[in-house]
């Protein structure tokens, strides 16, 4: 052969090199010693049938180097170099080098059109990973979803909870309704086998688990699934920390906690604590704004700025609607949130510009809303101007963001939304009548599945609510509740079997002394635990305490299946019922029932603990707060001067952030102090008109005015006085003090 001299320019020289920079993973190394060898295939310098056998392996290793240099327009233009058919046999590296360049739709299309008879297992599962991908950016979630399920268990592909984690995240980005995806239901099971493994492995998987926790918090339909999310986000949070527990957290770790603290955020709402909820999301706004890289935290952020607002209104906040729309962050043109978080953000303005009788504002608002989820904005997001756009998410260039939902059955019910709202304020039924028609025609179609049924049935619940809401405005108290009653028998079967409308509607039964009625719909619904508890405390409301006891103790029967805390509820429940009927029973079932708390504590740190003590407050002699030390064991340690003064500044520093955030204080102009803020406003010299009396009312705070105010200040100055007793000077005018003499009485002639 002609290249046995292996000096630096031959081939088997460079070869050898190649092998070493990849062994060393030196990748410039590697993509400069491939293009080497590439030119000298294109001088035809090597023409034996072995070597050039080579040169696709070396065009793919070429690849691969721009791509593990993170150089994905260098690496573009290689393949562009290529001929047709080398490039079809580098489809995995061309998709995922236009997958990191933003061009999803360009992506997904050469995906399609490539033969995939000639490529191997590993690469036709890779691309399908791609491609799931690209629709998951391009937000069409079911056919995401459907490639994640066939990717799901794939024998030789160990990226299961990287999969889950994806095709929760495409269902959690364009969720329109509490309604679980079907293809989802599937990972429940690999999800629990995934968190069995994470239990003995390194590394606990907390981004899968954040995502299935927000996936069932957005699906919830049970103050039960709400505390099991809850759980997981704990779990994930806790992961997360460990993790990034070296050192400060990065910009890194700080992208992966926001998410899961402001969905913890999330689940205190829906669990109705506003307070804990309110605390996270300051957590979160905080923690990204003292971060060095919070410009890439925005997206992370516009949830919890959002959500905070919408807890303002929850917790009937001073705070007007224009307050609370200066604070809302405006989408309009943001390319980083995901469709529902653009849907439910515009939503939200229109709704505050109602409130505020801006109704052309209101209109422009929901317009914006429109365009962004109609058919001309769906043709442009699947195609999109791409070469101009490369971000996550897909905008054109005047900056309309597309957030179309996944299926034409959540399309019609954000339709339904914007025509209620429109109908509410201005009492146009043309829109309503007209898209509640396009519902029925929908619903009435053969073939739909479950999925688009159930969207249907809660957008057409949606409509029949508000249309009841309407008419009962002008009824009296018990026709309006016999109105809403009605509503809630006439809502189709899915939304009408809910346990919440099952609870509102056994409510308004007993309101109405229909309590026969209530309890038989709890029966007729009464096969789930959660149902039958339900049962049980209508039983109680009703004084029905041997029922209740029963139906309490039935649930206990099987303990080995019930959580702690179901346990604890129930036996609970029982002791109060038995209360009532047999106090005996009851006293020995609550002795038995003895709660174990975890606690590291022992008799002696307890017995050395401080007792807590009340301290009453000023609004009432009834109004007690309970003020507990800290309960360590250990004698509580008077806090030193720079303690305080460091706790002081931390407290400032937050107050500040706080107020700069509202638009109320400039750091780069600080506010200097009114020197006259002693003297009511009033009394100012720039509240007095005229010049007559500007000066009468200056002086010290209560010691009168005039132009004796300033000599009677000058008596009770301590350092004035010091300073003149020093100097020989007398502040009484030169005239002895009469301080120390005590008042004698004159005695005066008596007249006769």
């Amino acid at each position: 052969m002609a290249y046995e001299e292996e000096d630096e320019g031959s081939f088997r020289f460079m070869l050898q090199s190649l092998k070493t920079a990849i062994n060393e993973e030196d990748w410039k190394e590697v993509n400069d010693t491939c293009l080497k060898i590439l030119a000298l295939f294109e001088k035809n310098e090597i023409t034996d049938k072995d070597s050039m056998a080579l040169k696709p392996f070396i065009q793919r290793v070429c690849a691969k180097s721009y791509i593990s240099m993170s150089e994905y327009e260098k690496a573009d233009e290689f393949v562009s170099t290529l001929k047709d058919d080398e490039k079809d046999l580098l489809i995995l590296e061309r998709s995922y080098i236009l997958y990191q360049q933003g061009r999803y739709a360009e992506c997904r299309d050469i995906i399609h059109d490539t033969s995939r008879n000639d490529l191997s297992d590993e690469d036709i599962r890779g691309i399908s990973h791609i491609l799931a991908q690209c629709h998951c950016r391009l937000h069409s979630a079911t056919k995401a979803i459907d490639l994640y399920s066939d990717l799901v268990g794939a024998e030789e592909y160990h990226e299961d909870s990287d999969v889950i984690a994806n095709a929760f995240a495409a269902a959690i980005d364009n969720n329109s309704a509490p309604i679980q995806h079907p293809l989802i239901k599937e990972f429940h099971d690999v999800v629990t086998e995934e968190i069995e493994k994470a239990s003995s492995s390194d590394r606990y998987p907390f981004e899968m688990i954040s995502n299935y926790a927000t996936h069932l918090l957005q699906t919830s339909t049970s103050s039960s699934q709400v505390v099991d999310a809850l759980s997981l986000l704990a779990e994930a949070e806790e992961s997360c920390k460990e993790i990034h527990s070296s050192g400060e957290v990065d910009c890194e770790g700080t992208m992966d906690i926001l998410p899961i603290l402001t969905n913890i955020g999330l689940g205190h709402i829906l669990n109705g604590e506003l307070t804990e909820a309110t605390k996270k999301y300051l957590d979160v706004i905080l923690t990204s704004k003292k971060s060095t890289q919070n410009s890439s935290l925005k997206s992370l952020t516009v949830a919890a700025e959002h959500n905070l607002n919408v807890l303002s209104q929850m917790r009937g906040s001073s705070a007007n609607a224009s307050d609370l729309l200066k604070k809302m962050p405006d989408l309009s043109t943001d390319e980083t949130s995901t469709p529902n978080q653009f849907r439910v953000a515009m939503y939200n303005r229109a709704v505050l510009y109602s409130q505020m009788k801006k109704f052309s504002e209101m209109k422009a608002a929901l317009l914006s809303l429109r365009n962004s989820i109609s058919s001309t904005s769906q043709a442009k997001r699947q195609t999109g101007n791409e070469k101009k756009n490369r971000g996550a998410h897909i905008a054109n260039s005047k900056g309309k963001v597309f957030a179309v939902p996944n299926s034409n059955a959540e399309k019609l019910m954000w339709e339904a939304r914007v025509s209620l709202l429109e109908n509410f304020c201005s009492a146009d039924k043309e829109s309503l009548e007209k898209v509640e028609n396009a519902i029925l025609n929908a619903m009435n179609k053969d073939g739909i599945n479950d999925f688009d049924a159930q969207v249907l049935d809660f957008a057409m619940s949606e409509i029949k609510l508000h249309k009841a809401m309407i008419l009962a405005k002008e009824l009296p108290d018990k026709e309006m509740k016999s109105c809403f009653l009605e509503t809630l028998e006439g809502l189709p079967t899915s939304i009408r079997e809910r346990p919440a409308t099952i609870a509102s509607k056994c409510s308004l039964l007993q309101s109405l002394d229909m309590n026969d009625k209530a309890e038989s719909t709890l029966l007729q619904h009464g096969d789930s635990g959660t149902a039958r508890k339900n049962l049980a405390e209508f039983k109680l409301r009703l004084e029905m305490y041997d029922e209740a006891a029963s139906i309490y103790e039935s649930l206990l029967e099987d303990v080995s299946n019930l959580t702690v805390e179901e346990e604890i509820e129930y036996k609970a429940g029982l002791v109060k019922a038995l209360s009532y009927v047999d106090v005996k029973k009851a006293v020995d079932l609550s002795k038995k029932s003895k709660i174990e708390a975890e606690t590291e504590l022992d008799a002696d740190e307890l017995e050395g603990m401080d007792i807590p003590r009340f301290s009453s407050s000023s609004t009432g002699i009834h109004s007690r707060k309970m003020i507990c030390s800290k309960m360590d064991g250990s004698s509580k340690k008077k806090q030193t001067k720079e303690a305080i003064m460091k706790n002081r500044e931390r407290k400032r520093g937050k107050y500040l952030l706080e107020l700069q955030k509202e638009g109320r204080f400039n750091p780069t102009r600080p506010s200097k102090p009114d020197p006259e803020r002693w003297i009511p406003k009033s009394q100012r010299s720039y509240n007095r008109r005229g010049r007559k009396g500007r000066t009468k009312f200056l002086g010290a705070q209560g010691i009168g005015s005039g132009a004796g105010a300033e000599k009677d200040a000058a008596k009770l100055d301590a350092y004035a006085r010091a300073v003149a007793k020093a100097s020989g000077k007398d502040l009484n005018g030169g005239a002895p003090s009469t301080a120390h003499l005590s008042v004698s009485s004159t005695s005066t002639r008596r007249r006769r």
